[in-house]
């Protein structure tokens, strides 16, 4: 073909055709390579000779695909012996046919879409629905108030769920505020944009005259004019004074929101709750307490009923009680519908005045009078079940004691054997447990097996409560609704349910019923004792009786015979003072001391074992030691301050020995606690919360960073401002884009990044759990043919002195203590996966460019060591302040008693 009429061709097509297609080579959509590549395939089969144009790397881009693969069908030869040229062609030929099958295929799909249900496909993904109560949406909104882009309760200006009240429509003030300046600096950057663009305009003529070359030689000829548009369009303000390129960001941020959203409630929706463990295995089995403190009680309110009846023909009886209204308590159901709102159920023993004529009483809440006591059932939580239904086993407990009919035998025979023949009842029969006659003195056994048989009672309710046919099917950890609707930034608050639904059934466990008030008379008495001799007050104090003042005549008795109950309700008082009535059970009155006292910081009589619950989940395991050991250190805490406050009473009195002794046993008790407290608060408070401190510290991250870029944007789009290099980003803009991608990809790392964190702890606290006996084994040289704590050499019995005497519950203390810990290690190691995830991730495309949220330090890891150090000094202040309180009390107490002695 002549050189003119080639030149003719290309002048015509330059001048009447787009050339779409070279602009797509221009924007890197190159396909020459690929055409080269496929003449160098055919080459060696020889379909193109050496030294074809095709060949050579300079005509790359002036030749395609199609122009390669009719040339190689030009040569091809279809004979046998070229059977290698004929399967290369083919399967060339198949492949770019298959290829442009595909892009065809594609595209049918697209069409069969109409365009709005296509674009619903797409951005479905990255929508938030409804948008409402998403907490990540709710911050952006209230951190920069732009309408029309987040769109929560915030911005529409509507009541959002759980707040008291609705808030106005952003924009607030402060937004305004903020607009304006925004609006300001990216004025400013433009005009700096300009005075560049004008600066490289001199640059290019002066290259051109220089070089020769039109625009000079580093002027990109595509992406340089690109760049200046794009620059100039990103820094053009917009509405509410935010420019494009931050209404881009603004809207990548809403849709990396959106995205991380609907992966949560995909991942919620496909399993149980968002830890996919079963509720068995979620919830702690705690040991029962003591309950020697509430059969006392009920033994004196029931000698109290007994000794008003025969004494006065007073029926006392039971009542629920506000300030208005009265009823006999019957059903727990009752007791709580009585109390609606309230937190305690109070049982006042008492005469009711307002059925009298005319009505009495009128001083006392709804003219009920305590003669005999009050009593209160605390509730602390109506939202679990399980907490509910330990609670109405102590309503149980209590209506059985006040019912028991050898505890109010015993009360009625022991009030005839000390008032004799009353009018108001006749003789009571010998009750059977007493015996003999009654001629000898009232036992105490039957309290000891009152008190056994009520312990047992509360362990077989808490292992039917917490058994798992009880526990399974339980809902109250599934994570949906409201949850749902708040978005991935509330994904954290689901492991608060674990502490929230342990907590409240330890504390339902340990919450025993307490008594208020004692009997009328008692309380009396102590009152009148306090007044006129406070130097007895804390020795006896419910004793009616003052030196060298006869009893009857000591106080201002309300009635004649007050002063007979009073002294028969002191000794009943009394018996409880018994050793005979010590319920710990046989088996720990072997225990050796120090394994004692160092279980006192796990709780008095093993209140929590925790590897008695390997199947629990290793959250809701910390969790619930957590809250035992609190209750463990309160109780240590108060015998510490009793006995600092013996000894200061003992000190004041010149009683140096008992000083000194219960000096050093209160701070013990008070060490314990004090350490206790901390521990418990780290593990019940902290422990749990974490994922939800680390996630909520995460999006604390992804906030900054957003407002980080919405700073930067404008320098960003300076940074397009460069004439050489390729690419519409260019060498200075490129870490920008990848920024805007860490912003849009976040919210689901940081949710991917929790999942981890929460997979990786489970997994390696149940395989410590399962290796931890056999490594405690071998640390500890234990023999699991010999019995734990036995001395076998020489006698085979242990003794006092023997270190073996020890081993065995010393062990087990610091064993279980060094479990603790590797927990807790192994919990905040794996918790900090959300935060690494979504800061590190990017590596993977090769980027690692940093917003200045991921060099912060670690938020969480501060909280914890603050709160250990913050703890252990304000408790270490604290419980010294109260025991130098105590032996100050003592101390006055003890020179008070001084001119008695």
């Amino acid at each position: 073909m002549r050189p003119q009429s080639t030149l003719l061709k290309r002048s015509i097509r330059y001048a009447v055709m787009p050339e779409i297609s070279s602009r797509f080579r221009e924007f890197g959509f190159n396909f020459g390579y690929l055409s080269f590549l496929t003449a160098y395939l055919f080459s060696i089969t020889r379909l193109l000779p050496a030294g074809h144009p095709y060949l050579n790397a300079d005509n790359i881009n002036r030749f395609g695909v199609r122009d390669v693969i009719l040339e190689a069908y030009t040569n091809l030869k279809w004979s046998w012996k070229n059977i290698d040229q004929i399967v290369l062609f083919v399967l060339v030929s198949c492949a770019f046919l298959l290829l442009l099958a595909q892009l065809i295929s594609i595209l049918l799909f697209l069409c069969s879409y109409s365009g709005s249900a296509f674009a619903t496909i797409i951005t479905g993904l990255f929508q938030t629905t409804p948008p409402d109560d998403d907490l990540a949406l709710i911050m952006l909104d209230r951190i920069f108030g732009v309408p029309n882009v987040f769109n929560s309760c915030i911005a529409q200006g509507v009541l959002c769920t759980g707040a008291p009240s609705a808030l106005p429509a952003t924009p607030w003030p402060i937004h305004i505020g903020l607009h304006a300046l925004f609006q300001f600096y990216s004025a400013c950057m433009l005009v700096v944009a300009l005075l560049i663009i004008l600066y490289y305009f001199f640059v290019v003529v002066a290259e051109t005259a220089q070089t020769g070359s039109p625009f000079g030689r580093r002027f990109g000829s595509v992406y340089a004019p690109l760049r200046l548009v794009l620059a100039v369009a990103l820094l053009l303000p917009l509405a509410n004074g935010i420019n494009t390129g931050q209404y881009l960001l603004l809207n990548v941020a809403n849709w990396g929101s959106g995205l991380g959203t609907n992966g949560w409630k995909v991942f919620n929706i496909s399993l149980t709750n968002a830890l996919g463990s079963d509720a068995p295995n979620m919830i702690v089995k705690p040991n029962s307490p003591d309950l020697t403190t509430l059969v006392q009680f009920y033994h004196l309110v029931t000698s109290c009923r007994a000794a008003y009846k025969r004494v006065y023909d007073k029926d006392i009886q039971p009542y629920l009680y506000t300030g208005t209204a009265s009823v006999s308590p019957s059903t727990f159901a009752a007791a709580l519908a009585f109390y609606a709102g309230h937190k305690d159920i109070r049982i006042r023993y008492g005469e009711n005045g307002s059925t009298a004529t005319p009505p009495i009483h009128g001083t006392y809440a709804s003219r009920i009078r305590p003669y005999c006591g009050e009593i209160v059932l605390s509730i602390d939580s109506t939202n679990v079940p399980f907490a509910l239904t330990i609670s109405e086993a102590y309503f149980d407990i209590m209506e059985s004691l006040w019912n028991n009919t050898n505890l109010n035998q015993m009360a009625e025979k022991i009030a005839e054997e000390r008032y004799g023949f009353s009018t108001f009842v006749g003789a009571v029969a010998c009750p059977a447990i007493w015996g003999g006659g009654c001629t000898n003195a009232p036992p105490v056994t039957y309290l000891r097996n009152l008190i056994s048989m009520t312990q047992t009672n509360l362990e077989a309710t808490l292992v039917a409560t917490l058994s798992p046919a009880s526990v399974t099917g339980y809902t109250g950890f599934d994570y949906g609704g409201i949850f749902l609707d708040q978005g991935w930034g509330a994904a954290g608050l689901w492991f608060n349910k674990i502490s929230e639904i342990n907590g409240a059934i330890i504390t339902a466990t340990y919450e025993i019923p307490y008594g208020q008030d004692l009997p009328e008379v008692m309380e009396f008495v102590a009152q009148e004792k306090k007044r006129m001799a406070p130097q007895l007050f804390a020795l006896d104090k419910y004793n009616p009786q003052l030196p060298k003042e006869p009893k009857d005549t000591a106080f201002s008795w309300q009635a004649a015979r007050d002063h007979e109950v009073a002294g028969h309700l002191n000794e009943i008082y009394k018996v409880f003072t018994d050793d005979d009535l010590d319920p710990t059970p046989d088996a720990k009155e072997d225990s050796n001391p120090i394994g004692v006292i160092l279980s006192t910081i796990f709780g008095a009589d093993g209140l929590f074992d925790l590897r008695e619950n390997n199947d629990v989940h290793p959250l809701a395991q910390m969790s619930g030691l957590g809250k035992s050991i609190i209750e463990s250190a309160i109780t240590n805490i108060g015998i510490g301050m009793t006995l600092s406050f013996g000894a200061g009473a003992a000190s004041s009195a010149n009683e140096k020995p008992a000083s000194v002794m219960a000096e050093g046993f209160s701070g013990t008790f008070i060490t314990i606690g004090s350490i206790a407290l901390t521990t418990g608060f780290l593990l019940f408070y902290i422990l749990p919360f974490l994922p939800f401190i680390y996630f909520f510290f995460a999006m604390g991250k992804w906030v900054k960073a957003i407002f980080e870029a919405m700073v930067a944007v404008p320098l960003w789009a300076l940074a397009h401002l460069k004439i050489d290099g390729d690419g519409i980003s260019g060498p200075a803009a490129k870490n920008g884009y990848v920024l805007l991608l860490e912003i849009f990809l976040r919210p689901i790392l940081t949710v991917f990044g929790m999942l981890a964190a929460v997979s990786i702890f489970t997994a390696m606290a149940v395989v410590m759990n399962e290796l931890f006996d056999l490594v405690a084994a071998n640390l500890s040289g234990y023999d699991s043919y010999s019995t734990p704590g036995t001395y076998v050499s020489g006698t085979g019995v242990a003794t006092f002195l023997d270190i073996e005497y020890y081993r065995s519950q010393v062990d087990q203390f610091f064993f279980t203590l060094l479990y603790v810990v590797l927990i807790y290690i192994m919990a905040t190691s794996c918790f900090k996966l959300i935060d690494l995830v979504p800061n590190s991730i990017l590596r993977w495309i090769g980027e690692g460019v940093e917003s200045f949220g991921d060099k912060a330090e670690d938020a969480a890891d501060n909280l914890i060591r603050y709160a250990a150090i913050g703890g252990g000094v304000l408790g270490g202040e604290l419980t010294g302040a109260l025991k130098d309180g105590a032996k100050g009390l003592g101390q006055v107490a003890g020179g008070a008693i001084s001119p008695f002695k």
